[in-house]
This record gives structure tokens, C-alpha cells and sequence, in this order.
């Protein structure tokens, strides 16, 4: 594979803001469709032709954002966000576009599911007991059961994105990593002098970590604590920045004590042969 070339001296761009805007459209018309579908008191088939296209257009969009989310991949801004006396890297766009992917997919299999409980309790005669509704609803929610906990799963996704995950935090004292599921907290002097490398792909960089039992670990955990994987192609920075930033500031503690300044912050740029214009 061909590495991209090195981050280029250039005027620091702040890093786009997550497009929560995008994911909340993508749910609102995910909730809508499953509304439609909860409604519609027929398969769909020739007596709707037009909804015919919508669920076609939920599973074909995901495929363009996941094209756009690729795109995106090595283009993330030489900079980070100074505020609150820290560095912030918030989610990238790329990663709103797979969430909205992942929303109109799980709507478009979440609708089918909805249309065909709602089906089975249209066909329910009156003289149906109360009892034997339930044990008929619960067989049809076992029968959906897949493309209603993906719907569920995904819903969660989505609270979680708009909460801010994932993103990643400098401060003077630690580097915090906040993924979808799991929080890493490192203190400076855990990570190993010298590293991290420059990753040679865009979608992880591994923190080395020298003193594993100063890392805090919160959410999921799986295996031995160790070193830390960051999904940088989920955050709006260039991989290489990131971890150029993050060797700096385990090769120079002195250099901590400006993170979440301006002077700091031009300091680090300098250092770093990232001028502006």
C-alpha cells in the first residue's frame, strides 16, 4: 500500500463538527417510514408502487455513504480544537455519514418487521382472547426479533453519537480516548517514550502503553489491559497529525503544561512544522 504523503505545512482548519443534523434527519425519516409501515393495512406490492422505492432508497444510500465516509479517509484537518484548557478532536463527518447509512438501513429492515407485526394484529378475530393476543404478539416479536434489536442497537448508536462519541481529549494531565462503547483514560506517563508511530493505515492508531495499570478503563472491556487502538478514521484529524501530537507530548512533559492554550497550541504547530498563514 502506498502511504499518503505527510500532513503539509498549511493553516489549521478547526475540524468539522459532527453532522448531527444529518443523523437526526436520517432518524426522523427512519421513525416516519416505520410510522407508514405500521400503518399500511397490506404488503407492499402493486397497490403501492411508491413505497416500493422508498426501503430500495434506504438500502442504496448507505452504500453512498459509506463511498463519501471512504472518501474522507487521509483528508482529516492538520489541527485540533482548543477549549475548556484541553485539545478536543470531535467524530469526523465521515462517521455521520455510516450513521445515517446504518439508520435508513435499520429502518428499511425495522419497517418490513413493523408492517408484518402490524399485519398480524389486523388479522386477529374479535373473539380472540386478551390472553392469546399476547402469546400471538410475543410469537411475532420473536419472529422479528433480529430486525427489531438491530433497531434497537442502532437507536443507541445514535444517542451515543449525539452525546459526542467518539472523540478524543488532551489535557495537561492525561489523553482520554472516548470510543462508541469504551472510555480509555492514560496519564502521560503510561504511554511509552518514543511512540506512537505513524499508522500506516487510516483507521487505527495504537497507543503503546508502558504502565497498563494507570490506565483507567470504563464501558466495555475485552482481554488484558494494554495497549490502547484508537479508530482514528472515526475523528476528524489526520492520522498522522494525531500522532505526531501525541509522541510530542510523552517525548516533552515540559510541553504539557500549554495544552489547552493558544501559546501552547502555536508552540505544538511550530514544533511540528505546521505554520499559519
Amino acid at each position: 500500500m502506498t502511504l499518503p504523503e505527510s500532513p503539509p505545512p498549511t493553516r489549521p482548519v478547526t475540524p468539522a463538527h459532527p453532522s448531527r443534523w444529518l443523523v437526526l434527519v436520517a432518524v426522523a425519516v427512519g421513525l416516519g417510514w416505520l410510522v407508514v409501515m405500521a400503518l399500511v393495512d397490506r404488503p407492499v406490492g402493486r397497490e403501492y408502487p411508491a413505497l416500493i422505492a422508498v426501503p430500495l432508497s434506504f438500502f442504496g444510500l448507505p452504500v453512498v455513504a459509506l463511498v463519501a465516509a471512504r472518501r474522507l479517509l487521509w483528508r482529516g484537518p492538520v489541527a485540533l480544537v482548543v477549549a475548556d484548557g484541553c485539545y478536543r478532536i470531535p467524530a469526523s463527518p465521515g462517521h455521520g455519514y455510516l450513521v445515517v447509512g446504518q439508520v435508513l438501513f435499520a429502518s428499511a429492515w425495522a419497517g418490513s418487521a413493523v408492517n408484518q407485526l402490524a399485519d398480524r394484529i389486523g388479522a386477529w378475530p374479535d373473539s380472540l382472547s386478551g390472553r392469546l393476543r399476547l402469546v400471538d404478539l410475543g410469537f411475532g416479536i420473536l419472529d422479528q426479533l433480529p430486525a427489531l434489536l438491530l433497531g434497537v442497537v442502532v437507536g443507541l448508536l445514535v444517542v451515543l453519537v449525539l452525546r459526542g462519541r467518539p472523540r478524543v481529549v488532551l489535557t495537561p494531565e492525561v489523553l482520554t480516548v472516548v470510543e462508541i462503547f469504551h472510555t480509555r483514560i492514560i496519564p502521560w506517563e503510561a504511554l511509552t517514550v518514543g511512540r506512537p508511530r505513524r499508522p500506516s493505515t487510516p483507521y487505527q492508531l495504537v497507543l503503546t502503553v508502558a504502565r497498563p495499570e494507570l490506565v483507567t478503563r470504563r464501558g466495555l472491556r475485552w482481554g488484558r489491559p494494554g495497549n490502547v487502538w484508537v479508530s482514528v478514521q472515526r475523528l476528524a484529524v489526520h492520522p498522522w497529525f494525531l500522532a505526531d501530537v501525541v509522541r510530542y507530548h510523552v517525548d516533552q512533559p515540559a510541553a504539557r503544561a500549554g495544552i489547552g492554550t493558544e501559546a501552547g497550541y502555536r508552540d505544538l504547530l511550530r514544533t511540528l512544522g505546521v505554520t499559519r498563514n
